[in-house]
């Protein structure tokens, strides 16, 4: 029952030193290629950050625009308009509006890399 006892502890142990070991992160190579090459990164997602947020006002604009036009024009794709199609569609169209207005009041922003320092090290944390 002892022996059991400790080679648990020693089976933690050698985890927990294990898990400590990976936890490190490897050492930051200080290379002007990869400065530049993370810098390039960044400003290429710039782009994609208002594709991004252009595509979703996009696509909530349209979803409230039908809902609510399903609402006016009484209709409905999948059966009958009664009651509860109406709310849906109301339900629906606030909540693609609210989508919408989220694209306007907090889109998808990315900060560009800082000026290229001539220290790689620095450089390359900075982006």
């Amino acid at each position: 029952m002892v022996v059991i006892a400790r080679l648990g502890s020693v089976v933690l142990l050698l985890l927990a030193l294990a898990g400590s070991a990976a936890a490190q992160p490897p050492a930051a190579s200080c290379d002007p290629a990869a400065a530049a090459a993370a810098r390039a990164i960044v400003d290429r997602d710039i782009g994609r950050a208002r594709t991004w947020n252009i595509a979703w006002a996009i696509v909530y604009g349209a979803a409230a625009g039908l809902q609510f036009g399903m609402v006016a024009a009484e209709w409905t794709p999948l059966g009958e308009y009664d009651a509860e199609a109406r709310a849906g569609a109301l339900v629906g169209g606030v909540k693609a509006s609210i989508g919408l207005a989220s694209k306007f009041v907090l889109p998808l922003r990315l900060v560009p890399a800082p000026a290229p320092t001539g220290d790689a090290c620095a450089d390359l944390a900075a982006a």
